[in-house]
């Protein structure tokens, strides 16, 4: 009947209901997926930088316990030039200062963050110096010094130079570990 026909035509969407429709439903859902996505990568990075921070933590502790060691090592070396004795049995280790961390932060923009201008020159300026070059330049100065090619007072020079570096870059790594230590 034709009362059946109006009720159930009033039950139904037209074509520009439907259309209407779907739409929202889609803008809804492509807000809402942005809205997640967002989200979910700022609970990532969070997670990411909070963790490297932790790694840099661990980092530091062992550079600096590394250099601690090696600044003894360093002092027996100048012992040895000081009483100008020529029987020198040392390694050197300038390349076994981590930075595996270190790097990464630099490269995620972490330390750019939280550090001020000075101490990222003084990172890089130390991960420069410690290195295999210095390994290689440290080994051909011992070997000058124990052939006679150079004096034991430029010798001395050379090593408390190196010894003043790794005193240098001790508090360096203290003063960093502080500052991120503070950012918890």
């Amino acid at each position: 009947t034709f009362k059946q026909i109006v009720k159930r035509r009033q039950n139904t969407m037209t074509f520009g209901d439907q259309v209407t429709a779907t739409f929202i439903g889609a803008i809804s859902a492509f807000v809402f997926s942005i809205a997640l996505f967002y989200l979910t990568e700022k609970w990532k990075n969070s997670t990411i930088n909070k963790n490297l921070r932790e790694n840099l933590q661990k980092e530091f502790e062992y550079n600096i316990a590394f250099l601690e060691e090696y600044k003894s090592d360093f002092e027996k070396l100048l012992r040895k030039v000081t009483a100008n004795d020529k029987q020198i049995y040392t390694i050197f280790r300038f390349y076994r200062l981590q930075r595996l961390f270190i790097l990464e932060a630099f490269n995620r923009g972490l330390l750019y963050q939280y550090l001020t201008p000075e101490d990222i020159n003084n990172v890089d300026s130390m991960l420069n110096y410690f290195s295999n070059a210095q390994d290689q330049l440290e080994w051909d100065r011992l070997r000058k010094f124990i052939d006679g090619a150079v004096n034991q007072q430029e010798a001395l020079r050379n090593y408390e130079y190196d010894k003043e570096q790794i005193d240098k870059y001790i508090n360096v790594q203290k003063t960093l570990k502080e500052k991120l230590k503070n950012l918890k």
